[in-house]
């Protein structure tokens, strides 16, 4: 019971911390514990990194849906997208999640007009709940993950 002087309020609002903190993995984190490839397919800016979309600031789209790029496939770990028209293709790879950002492998494949293929790691971060994923060519180094271009 709460006495009239408030003396148990801060022993409930501890634990009240404490129960949302078991919920969301971390009561600050901005990044999802589930559903991971998921909520970066939603939410990462596609003009804050080098892709072969060539999208710069500028442009008024931010995400793949923006450019019509659809997910094919979409698992807890990896989301497959394509370009209707079948010319770009992206594998965003979930490499390791923390409550500063998402290390993601991303893998870029254009078919049409020309071919075009690489694979980076990146660091996905966001300022705070209310803001999309931007990303990073990161220096970190996964086995699941052999940087390459071509």
């Amino acid at each position: 019971m709460i006495s009239r002087s408030g003396a148990a309020l801060p022993i409930f609002a501890v634990l009240a911390s404490l129960c949302g903190q078991a919920n969301s993995g971390s009561r600050d984190s901005r990044y999802p514990a589930k559903d991971v490839a998921r909520f970066v397919v939603d939410h990462l800016d596609v003009r804050s990194f080098p892709t072969s979309l060539g999208a710069s600031r500028g442009d008024q789209r931010v995400l793949f849906r923006d450019y019509g790029i659809v997910p094919h496939r979409i698992t807890e770990g990896e989301a497959d997208l394509k370009k209707r028209d079948d010319s770009w293709f992206f594998v965003i790879t979930i490499l390791r999640r923390t409550d500063s950002g998402i290390f993601v492998c991303f893998e870029d494949r254009g078919e049409y007009p020309a071919h075009y293929y690489t694979e980076s790691v990146l660091m996905l971060t966001r300022p705070d709940n209310k803001s999309v994923l931007t990303g990073a060519t990161s220096d970190a180094d996964f086995k699941e993950c052999p940087v390459s271009e071509r």
